[in-house]
């Protein structure tokens, strides 16, 4: 059985539009690799407390737009 996209069946949903979709969300493991490698206790202590999480019955994830967010205000100060 397809799974239900919003209103539309998944398998209605182009295969290139498919291959170009990003992740909304990421687990803490993942966004530490993303946010360039760091520590989970580096993540815990000074990234997290700047980004939007979700919870998902036990499990934390990471607005995936909230993390690119605070790059490009990372680099808007660096430059």
């Amino acid at each position: 059985m397809p799974h239900i996209v919003g209103d539309h069946l998944a398998s209605e949903v182009p295969p290139e539009n498919v291959a170009s979709l990003k992740p909304a969300l990421a687990s803490i493991k993942a966004s530490c690799d993303y946010m360039g490698g760091v520590s989970r206790a580096k993540f815990y202590a000074d990234i997290l407390p700047l980004l939007e999480t979700v919870k998902l019955g036990s499990r934390h994830f990471v607005v995936v737009a909230s993390m690119d967010r605070l790059i490009e205000a990372s680099r808007s100060k660096a430059a």
